[in-house]
């Protein structure tokens, strides 16, 4: 549930994210659509501009409504799983921001170390482990009819019929042992021993399988997450690029120097590569709540882990 709660926030998030990036290139092609225009009334623009960014503004505003009711949806399953009454957040609330500057790590978590505390707090290691021993005591007690049950009896009498006080003579004492060995019994008890030790080898076999399988999920969560880091490294620097672009196409073409064909080019470029950086960025975090979910950590109390993050 923990980690299904962090997944759909994450989605939320890029939701918003989206939102707010169809919101920021409706507001260029508005700016654009008013210079158009006023070239256009003194004469130094043509209307086929007007009709161009007119038509990239439509197609602004389409994104931007898709965008809305995919947060919409988004905002439904998060409080589904959150338990928010009616399975919606309050009219007008949003979510903390993605964030675009979050510190990636400068080297690698250790797997032996991650493996090594997901097998010391995982519940279902716990809950095998448990069940280990349990087969194991229950194999010894399926064996303890294969040896002589001993039984040691004593008894103390005193008895004082002529005085009130008693000495030594008046006790009298006696001890016996008794051994019962069940010679036969058919075949029953080695049955139940035989099957109290398959019992103890399931569970001692499930356990080591788990253990493997914890482990190859760490070592996988640790590869996407490695993937995941360097999607964000490149996405970041292809942000900076295109947004240099786009600044570039923009003043050429209010010098009058390129067309809008290449402004128009340059900023479907800057809006898709923003979508990018947020679809990387929430990877990221989903890739690290994944970790976290493999090595138990997640059903921790809420706070800084280990590597700084939280």
């Amino acid at each position: 549930l923990a980690f299904s709660v962090a997944e759909a926030f994450f989605n939320a998030q890029l939701a918003q994210t989206r939102v707010d990036i169809a919101l920021a290139d409706k507001k260029f092609y508005l700016s654009q659509l008013r210079d158009a225009d006023n070239r256009y009334k003194v004469g130094t623009g043509s209307w086929g501009d007007v009709l161009n960014i007119k038509v990239q503004l439509n197609s602004a505003k389409t994104s931007l409504m898709l965008s809305r009711r995919q947060y919409e949806a988004a905002g439904y399953g998060l409080a589904a799983l959150m338990g928010i009454q009616d399975a919606a957040f309050p009219e007008g609330l949003r979510l903390a921001e993605l964030d675009r500057d979050v510190k990636l790590p400068s080297s690698p978590e250790n797997p032996v170390m991650l493996i090594k505390e997901a097998l010391a707090v995982r519940p279902d290691i716990q809950r095998l482990e448990m069940l280990a021993h349990e087969a194991e005591a229950g194999s010894g007690q399926a064996k303890a009819p294969f040896y002589p049950k001993v039984q040691v009896v004593g008894t103390v009498n005193g008895d004082s019929r002529d005085d009130t006080s008693f000495s030594a003579d008046d006790f009298g004492n006696t001890i016996g042992v008794n051994i019962a060995w069940n010679l036969f019994s058919g075949g029953r008890d080695r049955a139940r021993y035989f099957e109290a030790r398959q019992k103890e080898r399931e569970v001692a076999y499930r356990l080591a399988s788990l253990r493997n399988k914890v482990a190859a999920e760490i070592r996988q969560d640790l590869a996407l997450l490695a993937a995941a880091e360097e999607q964000v490294r490149l996405q970041r620097e292809s942000v900076t690029l295109v947004r240099e672009n786009r600044d570039l196409a923009k003043n050429e073409y209010e010098a009058g120097e390129t067309s809008l064909v290449r402004l128009n080019e340059a900023q479907r470029d800057l809006t898709t590569t923003y979508s990018r950086l947020a679809q990387a960025l929430v990877g990221y975090h989903q890739a690290r709540h994944k970790l976290l979910a493999a090595t138990g950590k997640n059903l921790q109390p809420l706070g800084t882990t280990n590597s700084g993050h939280r």
